[in-house]
């Protein structure tokens, strides 16, 4: 949900913003060195737009949602930048 309300602010209400301002929607997947004291590296996963303008020429959304339930879909929700706990309960408390 909170994607999309993302993709509309930037389509219609941006002020002249483009979509390559929000991390979210602009990476596909981004991967971190391991910061100090730890031995894993931080990955982050957006929704593509960009490399889907570079290959398409349209900034299309990565495939990664299952649009039938409306859920990131199992193989990204780990990483995905949208994923947070407190955008979560925020949403399922105004559900």
């Amino acid at each position: 949900m909170m994607m999309f309300l993302k993709c509309l602010s930037f389509a219609y209400g941006g002020q002249g913003k483009h979509p390559r301002q929000s991390l979210s929607l602009w990476i596909n997947q981004r991967h971190q060195p391991p910061s100090d004291g730890s031995d894993t590296e931080r990955v982050q996963e957006g929704m593509g737009m960009g490399d889907r303008l570079d290959g398409f020429g349209y900034a299309w959304l990565a495939d990664k949602v299952d649009w039938a339930a409306m859920v990131f879909r199992p193989s990204c929700r780990r990483y995905m930048v949208f994923n947070t706990p407190s955008v979560q309960s925020t949403y399922h408390g105004r559900y």
